[in-house]
């Protein structure tokens, strides 16, 4: 995931009231400041200190977006005092046209509304997935006050995250290792066109699969899929920053071969401790078919596996599908 905001984590200063790679922009006697005591996270945090007449007290900077590619903002803050409240703006670069609205969409930047944070004494994550404007890729982030007389807004981990869609490959050149006979082998193989198994291994090399060899010399061989880090949010974005309870998995599969043994694996944190469930699945038909395997597994972050050991089976998985229910959202205390 690349991250589009410069020096977010408000760690570099050129001097104690000059935050790097932002453009402070202030009236009357408004100031941002370096702060060492009250930060979120790191060595500092930026310090607004907002004047008794409300004077504007902002920083900015400008980024580069990808046209309708998805996004999601993200900055903790707080308030010294109640009753205070401050502004996030995003909007395309000069000349500006469109702002962005706290339920994702574009509109007109005369009639912006932009995103209020509201008041929070203590420490508090906002989050807005959004999708970049089609018709524009240069960008303008505002942090500045709203409300905010005779009082101070602290703000850290400024951040707006992108790639977050999965990429395909159209093509891997495969070379030969030679020696067993055993890898079929092509050279720029298109994996759009000429779709096939394919098995690396840890020293870099990829080999097709083969279905006149089903173990090693009669020993077991072990095939097990992993699945990056989850936390569904690409899918249902209430699912961001808030705790999940996976309450099944459902593998959707090949029938294949009879009787073949099949474990699904499911952790909560980071794969130190596994919960899993086996299954006989097969009869040997050749329809596409789906197992349910029964969980219940709260956490944030989720990672699944598929494993299957066998010198004589063969098992073909197509797809997984998690049931996921959001909890309640996740709260520093």
């Amino acid at each position: 995931m690349a991250e589009k905001v410069t020096n977010g984590t408000c760690e570099t200063w050129g001097s104690a009231t000059d935050l790097t790679s932002w453009t402070e922009s202030l009236s009357g006697t408004s100031t941002v400041n370096r702060e060492g005591t009250e930060q979120y996270a790191g060595t500092y945090c930026s310090r607004h200190d907002i004047d008794s007449s409300n004077n504007r007290c902002r920083i900015s900077q400008t980024f580069s977006l990808t046209a309708g590619n998805p996004y999601v903002l993200s900055i903790w803050y707080k308030m010294s005092t109640t009753g205070k409240t401050g502004t996030v703006n995003i909007f395309d670069a000069t000349p500006s046209n469109v702002g962005l609205e706290s339920d994702g969409s574009w509109v007109s930047v005369d009639g912006a509304d932009f995103i209020t944070l509201a008041n929070q004494t203590t420490w508090t994550r906002y989050t807005l997935p959004f999708t970049a404007h089609a018709s524009y890729t240069n960008y303008t982030i505002e942090v500045n006050t709203k409300s905010a007389a005779s009082s101070s807004i602290y703000v850290d981990n400024i951040s707006i995250i992108g790639d977050l869609a999965d990429h395909e490959s159209d093509g891997i050149t495969l070379a030969d290792v030679g020696g067993s006979g055993r890898q079929v082998v092509y050279d720029s193989v298109s994996i759009k066109d000429d779709f096939k198994y394919y098995l690396a291994s840890s020293e870099g090399k990829i080999f097709t699969y083969s279905g006149d060899y089903l173990s090693d010399d009669g020993s077991v061989i072990l095939s097990r899929w992993r699945s990056k880090t989850l936390d569904f949010s690409d899918q249902l974005p209430q699912c961001l920053d808030r705790m999940k309870e996976v309450t099944g998995v459902k593998l959707i599969y090949k029938d294949i071969t009879t009787s073949t043994n099949v474990t699904v694996y499911v952790s909560s944190d980071g794969g130190t401790t596994w919960e899993h469930e086996t299954k006989s699945l097969g009869t040997g038909t050749g329809e596409i078919l789906s197992a349910t395997y029964h969980f219940i597994k709260t956490g944030e972050y989720f990672i699944f596996a598929i494993e299957h050991a066998s010198t004589d089976k063969e098992f073909m998985w197509l797809r997984m599908e998690a049931d996921v229910v959001p909890l309640g959202p996740y709260i520093e205390i």
